[in-house]
């Protein structure tokens, strides 16, 4: 499953971009989930980094979408980005936010596709990018971008992610080996992915809308990471 956010306040042009995607959906076999903002200020005030794809319009009133694209770039710097406008010229500055792509209106459902099959190369590019889980019997395999954080339940471990929870038997030691990169714990039974972590209180990280606890051996590294990956800055610690 592809999460993709569509940010545009005409309704009339999130409409026809659903149908691009549906067309999409039915020459690449993609499977897409998309969830839909009238403008970039909803959309910053409930982000999560759930989204494998942002489209994004440039003209919008209020907060334009370049304006967004630089919040947002300062809590997910890997999402990717793609302009969607009526002036090809606005669209050179999304170099400034690592844009991957611009996608001119009115929308053409062929031009769009090739666009985004761009995009949906890019993401499976990563030789790391799936993870195989062995799950009651048989191999399951999920985007590693998508992975939210890893318990411990017993001798098992349960890897979260937005389209559901899947049971391995398995150590956490063996996971971090496997993992590595912006995968840190914050204790001894929890691997968090630095790239969802939404905040600090005290001794809690927020993840997914989850709170889980910071163990006080573990809490400078891992303060420590996740400076580092929200680009030495940013990260606020209440405790």
């Amino acid at each position: 499953m592809i999460h993709i956010a569509v940010v545009d306040d005409d309704p009339t042009e999130r409409a026809r971009i659903r149908e691009c995607l549906d067309y999409v959906t039915e020459k690449c076999k993609a499977e897409f989930s998309v969830t839909e903002f009238n403008d970039g200020s909803s959309f910053l005030g409930t982000y999560t980094p759930v989204y494998d794809i942002v489209l994004l319009d440039i003209e919008m009133p209020g907060m334009d979408g370049l304006e967004t694209a630089k919040k947002l770039r300062l809590i997910d710097k890997t999402v990717l980005l793609m302009f969607v406008t009526r002036m090809a010229r606005l669209a050179v500055k999304g170099y400034e936010v690592d844009a991957l792509d611009f996608i001119v209106k009115p929308i053409d459902k062929y031009g769009f596709a090739l666009k985004m099959d761009r995009a949906l190369s890019r993401l499976s590019a990563s030789a790391n990018d799936n993870l195989l889980l062995r799950v009651d019997g048989e191999f399951v395999s999920i985007r590693l971008g998508t992975l939210q954080y890893v318990e411990t339940d017993g001798h098992y471990l349960v890897y979260h992610t937005p389209d559901g929870d899947y049971r391995e038997y398995a150590s956490l030691k063996s996971a971090e080996k496997r993992l590595g990169g912006n995968f840190v714990r914050c204790n001894s039974c929890y691997l968090v992915n630095l790239r969802f972590v939404t905040g600090v209180s005290r001794n809690k990280v927020l993840i997914a809308g989850d709170e889980l606890p910071i163990s006080r051996p573990r809490k400078k590294a891992f303060m420590a990471a996740l400076t580092a990956f929200m680009g030495g800055g940013g990260v606020s610690d209440a405790g």
